[in-house]
């Protein structure tokens, strides 16, 4: 719920940023990928350190809440760079990202077996590949026009 309506309200905020020209749009994907990705890394710290359930929830929460902000980020920047193959590039491009997915489960399983229980690598790990995700997006993002 939480992130469905936020996706919502960012998505509305990034075309009212847009088409005022209060930033460019590569600007308006580079700050929603930013918040979508590193917003969630410093959470999975917080529920890594988390010491009551309460504040584990909050975690959670904020960590969807910032996480819905990559709708307006690197998932719309698709159709910066190719209306025409929008859908394509989208349907390939997530179709790369199910392997982490697919290997996520075992390789979970693992690093909790392997550390004697502990969640803590895991969600550093998790926190990590964010963090790497948004330097590499950061850097590399383009919102000019392709195809």
């Amino acid at each position: 719920l939480v992130n469905g309506l936020a996706g919502i309200c960012v998505g509305q905020l990034a075309d009212f940023a847009t088409n005022r020209h209060l930033c460019s749009i590569l600007a308006v994907r580079r700050v929603a990928t930013a918040v979508g990705l590193l917003g969630p890394a410093v959470c999975l710290m917080l529920l890594a350190a988390a010491r009551s359930q309460e504040m584990a929830l909050a975690a959670v929460t904020a960590c969807s809440l910032m996480g819905s902000t990559t709708s307006s980020g690197y998932w719309a920047n698709h159709a910066d760079i190719t209306r025409r193959h929008a859908g394509l590039t989208f349907s390939i491009s997530n179709t790369f990202a199910t392997i982490p997915g697919v290997v996520a489960g075992p390789l979970t399983a693992a690093i909790v077996h392997a550390t004697g229980g502990s969640w803590l690598p895991v969600f550093a790990l998790a926190a990590a590949i964010n963090v790497v995700g948004a330097c590499i997006y950061l850097r590399f993002a383009s919102a000019l026009y392709v195809l």
